[in-house]
């Protein structure tokens, strides 16, 4: 959900070998009564292959919509918004590009290195100070890639707290004297690392952070829609919007489900609501969640990357440029636009904004915060750029049903972290979604194969 700037690497324990297995085979058939708790993509993708298995299965959703984080504003007719997930992330083998093609939709390739970085006020950023922004983005690429030396690890194992900070500011020289080469420094660790993660580099895991791993063919933009995805999975299901959950109870050889309207009983119950809802509590688990479940919901974070989307009437900006970067005055603010002319999508721009930054936003008004994205804009372009015809806001630190874009590692995170989030409660209660992933998360890809590695799980029992 993120720019998949850094490369990053698999150093958390491999994600369940149920999770990299197909779905369930009708040879597999069991019966049985499943309730699912959210109709995002690991929710929907549980629900379609335990159906596929012969269970029951009612999927319960507190919105009026499915797809959770995918979410698609069909507000300007023709020109669907990906308010949510916006990226498949490695298409090559990936369940997400598999199921995107299968709903019809066009898988864009993406170029991070077509872009164009401005200094804002200043114009396109020089040859020289290009060059010099290159080579800390590469400095801080290489060192991801490497970060998990042996050194490291066998520290983490005794001293796993401590966040990057001090080691990335150090690698990129943060406290540098003069503008140009404070703004060139914010701006590659907010690019590179913030936007990834959804939050500041300050609230990263030194020993965590490259968690996952990258899968082939390069990453694609979802243009068509990313909502078909979900209605795809979605096809046949027996959904039921507007169910927000007040309890689980787990006493017996079942399972109770109970919302404002009434209750459902089952033998099984997969939760696969974010993180942010199980750490905000909205859901009481009866008898309570064991504590290495409880440590596991409060050891990991919940980012925030939102996006400011822009409408205009024609095209006034280089239209073949895919990415447009401001090196701004203050770190993170307005430093990543997207364009959506190149990809053939029409005369849109969406802005993006992480961690801090974008809480502070959250805030402000659509009408404020379209206007703060102008200005950035015109910052870059010129005083002459044009007013939009539209803007639409996401706020996914304040949704709900939400209350984050994507999990991160925090200084409280540990190696079996995402694990214990994963581990089913009594052989009753199972758990999904991208923050249970250890090779994926944040990402659709890893939401979908933990639903799927959910389904099998239930299905084995």
């Amino acid at each position: 959900m993120a720019f998949e700037f850094v490369d990053r690497r698999r150093l958390l324990a491999g994600l369940t070998a149920t999770a990299l297995m197909s779905s369930p085979s009708p040879a597999q058939r069991r019966s049985g009564r499943a309730i699912v708790i959210g109709a995002g993509a690991a929710g929907l993708a549980c629900a379609h292959d335990m159906v596929r298995a012969g269970l029951d299965v009612v999927v319960l959703e507190a919105r009026t919509r499915i797809g959770g984080r995918l979410d698609t504003s069909r507000q300007w007719g023709d020109l669907p918004v990906e308010l949510g997930a916006s990226w498949i992330h490695g298409v090559g083998g990936n369940p997400a590009a598999i199921a995107a093609r299968a709903a019809g939709l066009e898988l864009h390739p993406v170029d991070y290195d077509n872009r164009a970085v401005y200094e804002a006020g200043e114009g396109v950023l020089g040859d020289l100070a290009l060059e010099r922004l290159e080579t800390l983005e590469n400095r801080l690429q290489d060192y991801a890639a490497h970060a998990t030396g042996d050194a490291l690890e066998r520290a983490c194992r005794t001293r796993p707290r401590g966040t990057l900070a001090n080691r990335l500011a150090r690698l990129v020289g943060l406290e540098a004297t003069g503008a140009s080469k404070r703004q060139r420094r914010q701006f590659a660790i907010n690019s590179l690392v913030e936007h990834e993660y959804g939050t500041d580099f300050e609230q990263l895991s030194r020993c965590f952070w490259t968690e996952g791993e990258d899968l082939p063919g390069g990453d694609a933009l979802v243009v068509g829609g990313f909502d078909r995805l979900a209605q795809s999975l979605a096809a046949g299901l027996d959904i039921r919007l507007g169910q927000r959950v007040e309890q689980i109870s787990y006493h017996g050889s079942g399972v109770s489900v109970t919302t404002a309207g009434g209750s459902e009983q089952a033998d099984v119950v997969v939760v696969t609501v974010p993180l942010g809802v199980l750490q905000a509590g909205h859901i009481r688990f009866e008898p309570g969640l064991p504590p290495a479940k409880t440590a596991a919901i409060a050891a990991l974070g919940s980012g925030l990357l939102n996006k400011c989307v822009l409408k205009f009437d024609a095209v006034s900006w280089p239209r073949n440029i895919e990415f447009f970067h401001r090196l701004a005055d203050e770190r993170g603010e307005w430093s990543a636009f997207v364009n959506h002319a190149a990809s053939g999508q029409g005369p849109m721009i969406t802005g993006f904004n992480a961690g801090t930054f974008a809480r502070e936003l959250e805030g402000v008004g659509d009408v404020q915060t379209g206007q703060l994205a102008l200005e950035a804009l015109r910052s870059m372009f010129g005083t002459g750029f044009p007013e939009p015809s539209g803007v639409q806001v996401t706020r996914w630190g304040s949704d709900e049903q939400a209350f984050g874009s994507i999990s991160f590692p925090t200084v409280e995170t540990r190696s079996d972290s995402r694990i214990r989030l994963l581990d089913a409660i009594d052989g009753r209660v199972f758990f999904a979604g991208e923050a249970t992933s250890t090779n994926a998360p944040g990402t659709v890809h890893g939401a979908l194969r933990s639903g799927r590695a959910a389904a099998l799980a239930v299905v084995e029992r």
